[in-house]
């Protein structure tokens, strides 16, 4: 499935960590001295690829106030099947934002593939199509990866209901 309907959103985004700094330029060393210590050090890090790690997806979806009960219903079902038939999706929740009127949907992916193979299901797209064709949404969804900088995934949830 292609995304291009939705502003500023590819799968390909560049959103690693801006490049290091340059280097230092070399002290100012006697070139007869050998004692010199400085030698690369080598990378401790093991290098891992974009498409091994999780991803992680922020969706906002603008919704109006008379259709987000709609709205939100659909996106709950769609949930329920996204669970059952993609066990590679970690994560999908809906969240209600009523400051701004604005449904959230959180969704995590094993990796690059699972979150590929989760844009390629048709039921995605029908939901989507279908909820934009009755004019339920007060506007485009926004979509986002998002990249982890630190911190700690959530430990469980307690809920009362």
């Amino acid at each position: 499935m292609s995304f291009d309907w939705l502003p500023n959103y590819s799968i390909n985004d560049n959103l690693e960590a801006p490049p290091p700094p340059p280097p230092p330029p070399p002290k100012d060393i006697n070139k007869n001295d050998t004692t010199s210590n400085d030698k690369p050090q080598p990378s401790t890090k093991p290098k891992t690829h974009d498409s091994d790690q999780p991803i992680d997806i922020i969706t906002t979806i603008g919704v109006y106030l008379e259709t987000k009960d709609l709205v939100e219903e659909h996106l709950i079902k769609l949930g329920k099947q996204i669970e059952e038939e993609e066990p590679d999706c970690l994560q999908w929740e809906v969240f209600y934002l009523r400051a701004t009127e604005e449904l959230i949907l959180i969704e995590r992916f094993k990796n690059l593939a699972a979150a590929e193979y989760h844009w390629q299901m048709q039921y995605n797209q029908n939901v989507l199509r279908f909820l934009t064709n009755q004019g339920w949404l007060s506007g485009h969804p926004d979509m986002k990866r998002l990249k982890s900088r630190g911190g700690f995934a959530f430990r469980s949830r307690l809920t009362t209901l």
